[in-house]
């Protein structure tokens, strides 16, 4: 059960990553299986095509995602800066008793650094 909570977070990461760069079709076929729960089958009535299609759909659009991913790196970059602001923010409260400026400097950054992501 784990490994599949995981392939559903995965592709949702990368759907909120890189959904943007699939077609319409995949993009809305993406949207009704994730954000709408929506099964393969509810999925092809609506849009008039197999069962088969659907799936197809959903593959070629995680590969596509996937390919994205693997050359420009984002989700890891991310969370590579997301832990960057964690430690800023582990640092500041370290420091907060003794340097409360340079404490403040920090978590002012750390905010920073999560509204850019």
């Amino acid at each position: 059960m784990q490994d599949m909570d995981d392939a559903v977070l995965q592709n949702v990461l990368l759907y909120d990553v890189y959904g943007q760069m699939l077609t319409d079709k995949q993009r809305n076929i993406y949207d009704l299986h994730l954000n709408q729960d929506l099964s393969l089958g509810e999925i092809a009535e609506l849009e008039g095509i197999s069962r088969q299609g659907v799936r197809d759909s959903l593959l070629r659009g995680r590969q596509t995602m996937e390919d994205l991913d693997n050359k420009l790196r984002l989700i890891d970059k991310d969370e590579k800066l997301d832990e960057i602001a964690d430690l800023l923010e582990s640092i500041a409260g370290e420091i907060a008793p003794k340097f409360d400026r340079q404490a403040e400097t920090l978590t002012q950054t750390a905010a920073q650094l999560r509204d850019i992501l």
